[in-house]
């Protein structure tokens, strides 16, 4: 099990990031907005007039870790960093899913002094996630075009290795070859709803667009992944069926080894 480490916010820091093939690191005390709690004295006090409920919220971490509680900042990235890892899964390799993992939660710590709790956090992180992918896509794309995540697919790159999770996932290998065909924006829209619980809402404001947008969208994609299913399978798949193999590799990649 990866572990995150976050220095007290007083110290000269150097905020650690879970352990994987790549370990990175931020420099510079946790953000604080102001106005919050400074002093770990208060940070406590905050703590103790909170009930147990209220310590898991995300927004209340965030309110501890501003205030000096590093142990609230670790529980809050610990949250969210399975998510995250899932979140690319089916678009990279294992080496750079690690390595974009740390760079999500680099520029995480930088861009939170200007979280202003309009949505969750959890769309603050995939937003970063996004982010970053798309970076990571337009590097790959340069010298070749440039890269638009409503046209291109992460197959449209010769260069992508898949993770050797989705590699092993002979049942389902077809299935993944083809959300891997999808526009990269839908792909991830998809991915977000079926194998992460994420609904069409937040997803909306993950991708800033409209949340009819999103449904017309995932609409669209099981349309294109049956017809594409189809044309290597005998008979022909319903949305129900393709609703059902989606959900179930959400369950695999949720409980199984990728988020570990």
């Amino acid at each position: 099990m990866y572990t995150t480490q976050i220095l007290e916010p007083r110290d000269p820091t150097v905020i650690s990031y879970p352990r994987g093939p790549c370990q990175a690191s931020c420099k510079g005390d946790p953000p604080r907005t102001q106005g919050a709690p400074q002093s770990r004295a208060s940070a406590l006090e905050v703590r103790a007039s909170m009930s147990e409920d209220e310590e898991d919220d995300d927004f209340t971490l965030l309110a501890l870790w501003r205030g000096g509680d590093s142990r609230a900042g670790n529980n809050l990235y610990d949250r969210h960093f399975d998510a995250v890892r899932r979140f690319f899964i089916n678009s990279v390799s294992d080496r750079e899913r690690e390595d974009l993992t740390q760079e999500t939660f680099t520029r995480l710590t930088s861009a939170l002094p200007s979280f202003e709790g309009r949505a969750s956090f959890r769309t603050f992180t995939l937003r970063i996630a996004r982010y970053v992918l798309y970076d990571h896509l337009r590097r790959r794309y340069r010298g070749k075009s440039d890269f638009d995540p409503l046209t291109h697919s992460v197959e449209d790159d010769s260069g992508l290795n898949p993770s050797r999770i989705i590699a092993s996932l002979d049942r389902h290998t077809r299935l993944l070859h083809c959300v891997r065909r999808l526009p990269t924006q839908t792909k991830l829209l998809l991915e977000l709803y079926y194998w992460q619980g994420v609904p069409p809402r937040e997803i909306a404001k993950v991708f800033e667009i409209k949340e009819v947008t999103v449904r017309g969208r995932l609409r669209t994609a099981r349309l294109a992944l049956q017809a594409d299913l189809q044309q290597s399978e005998e008979a022909a798949i319903d949305d129900t069926d393709l609703e059902d193999k989606l959900y179930e590799l959400g369950k695999f990649f949720t409980d199984g080894p990728c988020g570990s």
